[in-house]
């Protein structure tokens, strides 16, 4: 057998040569094959295995590979089969049970001070839809609170809701009634006074189902307020209880205006309608001897006595409606200050407020925030007064400071506030000064405890007068408090140095304000006023007499959408006015001790400002 290499036709001769030929005598090309097929010669070559072409394979016509095949019923199965599993995770993976805005209403309320009896009952309705394909349900629970004591929880059972449905709504029935004693005391206090509301906090979880899966829906930490109003009873003296001046004859009451001082005798009884008469036409009498002592318009205790050469500014100063500089040389301060819980939604209502408006001299209007410890937030806390606020004290869980109370039950509630914003929130030690009691129910043991622990200056105190345009400036408690108008404030009383900002009731068409302008504060009373109206009636008479400071003080349950937008046109019209500053309370305290001219006021404030 021949090489494949000799068979190519390049290398074979056209004729093999005859193996006789002698060796020598063969042609060069003969020896060189015998060359290349000698190492070939004693290997076996197999031959190599045929081909599968080289089979024929024999397949019946019945044989289904021969019959034609339809591709696409396979294909519109496979695409079904598809649709089915996507329909199946479509509809099986759960969606947000979302929830609405809760809202929270008195079912049944009771209360009556004469029995010290409370009883609340309170109906709380959630919103829930379900966006699945298939059934929900929705469980969880809820606890109410009054500050920081417990008055009633319930048990929110599941509720099925129907698939990608309205909106349904949940209701949860709680009995807020259970609270402890002092607190009842504290809930009636509010009750029977101005503004009449009841602030609780709800807080809750709810959880949803969706086949086999729970779902965390939301943690519920927010408050409500209760209109007390029209469910408690209270005694008609009490109902019926005025600032009263304490009148006197003879050396009487004393006060610094021209201004009549109206007085209403409305917790008397008398036995017949002439005695009423007698004693009404002595009231009319005692006004005007009380308006011919007036020299400044604020009616004086007929004890309280200070003199300007023993008290002298900065450390002290008797109270009076006369500027410690000319009128032309006063400038017009507003301190806007907010009661209570300092927390994420009070902030931004706040700021709505103020909005972008600023003084004249580009700084920011600041507020004092007399704060709840009960349910602030420290990273508001601390935002807004890095923003340029004050942060003053409001007690622990807002306990109505009676005399009853225990001077170290007082002591814990206030002192306790003051930790909270210096140790809890990390404030500067010394800017937390001041502080405003709550219900502004204050007495001696308050205003000891003020003292004893260092405070600056109390808010808790107002005068009792005709018109805006004479009120007292600020002034130290050296020689007590001496608002006729006070009934805790007693002759001896003296805290050196520390200083009282007044709550200044303003009065307009008959409503009278110690706070919250514009609300409802007479008894039986329902009608809403315009707050731009109020402020700017009260703000003109102090800008066109002495120009003492004008106040506003508001609670959260105050700052609905109208009333803002009404204080927003008053800010708008105040700062329109020459020599207008929005303030804090502290700023208000350090322009008393050293006051400083209009003339120098932009440059004094802006030092104070965070711009």
């Amino acid at each position: 057998m021949t090489s494949p290499l000799l068979e190519d036709e390049h290398l074979a001769p056209p004729l093999p040569a005859s193996d006789d030929e002698p060796a020598e005598t063969r042609r060069p090309w003969a020896r060189l094959g015998e060359q290349i097929r000698a190492p070939f010669a004693s290997r076996r070559i197999e031959p190599e295995p045929p081909t599968p072409s080289g089979y024929l394979t024999l397949i019946p016509l019945s044989d289904a590979r021969l019959q034609p095949r339809d591709t696409r019923l396979t294909a519109v199965f496979l695409i079904g089969f598809a649709f089915l599993i996507a329909a199946i995770v479509f509809i099986s993976v759960p969606r947000s049970v979302s929830v609405g805005e809760i809202s929270v209403a008195a079912d049944r309320m009771s209360w009556n001070t004469t029995k010290a009896s409370y009883q609340l009952r309170l109906v709380a309705t959630i919103p829930v839809s379900n966006p699945n394909y298939l059934r929900a349900s929705i469980e969880g629970e809820l606890k109410v609170l009054f500050y920081m004591a417990e008055a009633g929880r319930a048990v929110i059972a599941p509720v099925s809701l129907n698939p990608r449905a309205l909106p349904k709504l949940v209701h949860a029935q709680i009995d807020a009634s259970d609270v402890p004693a002092d607190y009842i005391l504290s809930i009636l206090s509010q009750c029977s006074t101005f503004p009449e509301v009841l602030v609780f906090f709800l807080k809750g979880k709810l959880r949803a189902r969706y086949l086999w899966q729970y779902q965390h829906l939301a943690t519920i930490d927010t408050y409500f307020m209760i209109n007390c109003r029209d469910g408690g009873t209270v005694p008609a003296a009490e109902k019926n209880e005025t600032a009263m001046v304490k009148l006197g004859i003879g050396g009487g009451a004393k006060s610094s205006g021209g201004l009549s001082v109206p007085v209403r005798l409305t917790n008397f009884m008398f036995s017949s309608q002439e005695e009423l008469a007698a004693m009404n036409n002595l009231a009319a009498l005692l006004a005007v001897l009380i308006s011919l002592h007036s020299a400044q318009g604020a009616t004086y205790s007929s004890w309280y006595s200070c003199s300007p050469s023993t008290c002298s500014l900065p450390k002290c100063h008797c109270a009076s409606g006369k500027s410690p500089l000319p009128v032309s040389e006063t400038p017009q301060f507003i301190i806007i200050s907010n009661d209570d819980t300092v927390n994420d939604d009070v902030a931004k209502k706040m700021s709505k407020i103020t909005g972008s408006a600023k003084n004249v001299n580009g700084c920011p209007i600041p507020a004092t925030w007399f704060t709840l410890t009960a349910y602030s937030s420290c990273s508001v806390i601390k935002k807004r007064f890095a923003m340029g606020d004050e942060f003053a004290c409001h007690t622990l869980t807002h306990p109505a400071l009676k005399s009853t109370l225990a001077k170290s039950v007082v002591v814990k509630e206030i002192v306790g506030s003051r930790n909270y914003l210096l140790k809890t929130c990390k404030l500067p030690a010394a800017s937390v000064t001041g502080f405003r009691a709550p219900y502004l129910t204050t007495n001696p043991r308050v205003r000891q405890v003020l003292y004893e622990n260092g405070f600056r200056y109390d808010s808790s105190n107002g005068f009792d007068y005709a018109g805006m345009a004479s009120k007292p400036f600020p002034f130290t408690l050296d020689a007590s408090l001496p608002d006729a108008s006070c009934k805790n404030c007693r002759p001896g009383e003296s805290y050196k140095g520390m200083w009282e900002i007044p709550i200044y009731n303003v009065k307009y068409k008959k409503q009278t304000y110690s706070m919250d302008p514009g609300m409802n504060t007479t008894w039986g009373k329902a009608k809403e006023l315009p707050v731009d109206q109020v402020l700017k009636g009260a703000f003109d008479q102090a800008y066109n007499g002495n120009r003492a400071p004008v106040p506003i003080g508001v609670h959260v349950y105050w700052m609905s959408a109208r009333r803002i937008k009404e204080t927003q046109k008053f800010i708008k019209y105040a700062l329109s006015k020459p020599n207008t500053y929005f303030v804090t309370y502290r700023q208000v305290l350090e322009w008393m001790k050293k006051p400083v001219p209009n003339s120098e006021m932009a440059a004094w404030l802006k030092a104070r400002c965070k711009m």
